[in-house]
């Protein structure tokens, strides 16, 4: 059986790079006070009431209580805003009534962390979100459940190529509506960090996923990713685990480009064993740690913000092995040995530690 040659110890490789209602009162004059306008303009609570295309946004924001922040002068806010449209879209999807008054319905614990994913506590107007990459990393004011403190924040990634930006993978389709307390960005989707696996999911049918691991063991057209995996971890415990990392929901910001199946069975018809799942578990723990390594970036990024032509990357073998890097392109990835660039067949599955790209080739360091 053919092997690949690896001259530096690959174990510990992950070890310390990711570780990381208002009272009554006697009024006098019964006559409300007015929300403070500036003259620079209207807040952005005032432009979504004034705007019904954003009735189930405003809906929204009153009740997870947000509502009150965004008529405020005094504070700063960028504000990724989903038509209506979207939000219909959404409830249908979820099996849901349209009406908004669905709104009212979805539980606080489902619709808060849904509404302050879309919210920035500063602002950031278009022409300062950057074109380079990776994508650029903002804290929402969605806070984790479960993350080591409270101030830990879900990461939200906007980015821009030319006048076209986008957030996560999600179009930006009006930017810069500017307010005299932030600005707001009209998207075209929920810029969600989870990903919702359907028919390729065990067993068939919609579940939402939250964690890079929770994603490739749900979708059976990846099982063969799984299975290295397990075998790269034989021997390993706690973060030193790749399993470990991928299913951290806080912290980690990966990038994971995932062969499929076809992809793994054609690497193990080159390495002269039978194409089927079992045969990973045969091979040397070390060898499969190495490969399944070459796959990951310990940077987020989305297809819009991939370079437009073939870049250098470095991967988390690299602090193992130095110059193991993956060239990476819109047009795809290609690993140091393999004779041609492996194509996306999905992209940007995002949940809460990082994307997936999903590839018809396993990339080949040596």
């Amino acid at each position: 059986m053919k092997q690949f040659k690896i001259n530096k110890l690959i174990a510990g490789l992950l070890c310390g790079v990711l570780l990381f209602s208002a009272c009554n009162k006697d009024v006098p004059d019964p006559v409300p006070n007015p929300r403070p306008q500036p003259g620079t303009g209207l807040t952005i609570g005032d432009i979504i009431t004034r705007d019904t295309n954003f009735s189930y946004l405003l809906a929204s924001v009153n009740r997870v209580g947000l509502a009150d922040a965004l008529f405020t002068n005094t504070n700063n806010f960028t504000v990724f805003a989903p038509p209506n449209a979207v939000f219909r879209g959404f409830l249908a999807a979820q099996g849901l009534p349209t009406g908004i008054s669905t709104i009212q319905a979805i539980p606080l614990t489902t619709l808060s962390p849904l509404i302050n994913y879309h919210v920035l506590g500063y602002k950031v107007a278009a022409a300062n979100i950057p074109e380079t990459f990776p994508n650029q990393l903002n804290h929402s004011m969605f806070a984790l459940p479960g993350a080591p403190a409270p101030f830990v924040r879900a990461p939200l990634f906007p980015s821009r190529r030319g006048s076209s930006a986008w957030v996560n993978n999600v179009p930006v389709v009006q930017a810069d509506v500017q307010a005299s307390n932030g600005v707001i960005h009209v998207i075209g989707g929920l810029a969600l960090p989870t990903y919702t696996v359907t028919a390729i999911a065990t067993p068939p049918g919609p579940k939402s996923v939250n964690t890079l691991s929770e994603m490739i063991k749900t979708d059976t057209t990846l099982s063969f990713l799984a299975a290295a995996i397990a075998r790269a971890d034989a021997g390993q415990v706690g973060m030193n685990r790749l399993d470990s990392v991928l299913n951290l929901a806080y912290g980690p910001n990966l990038t994971v480009f995932a062969p499929n199946n076809n992809a793994f069975r054609a690497l193990l018809t080159a390495l002269g064993v039978p194409p089927v799942e079992g045969s990973i578990g045969a091979l040397d723990p070390q060898i499969v740690r190495a490969i399944v390594s070459y796959h990951v970036l310990g940077v987020r990024a989305f297809s819009p913000n991939l370079p437009a032509t073939p870049t250098p990357v470095p991967t988390l073998l690299t602090a193992a092995i130095p110059g193991t890097t993956v060239s990476v392109s819109t047009a795809g990835v290609k690993g140091l040995a393999n004779p041609t660039t492996s194509n996306f067949t999905s992209t940007n599955r995002n949940v809460l530690n990082g994307v997936a790209h999903v590839i018809d080739q396993v990339l080949r360091f040596q």
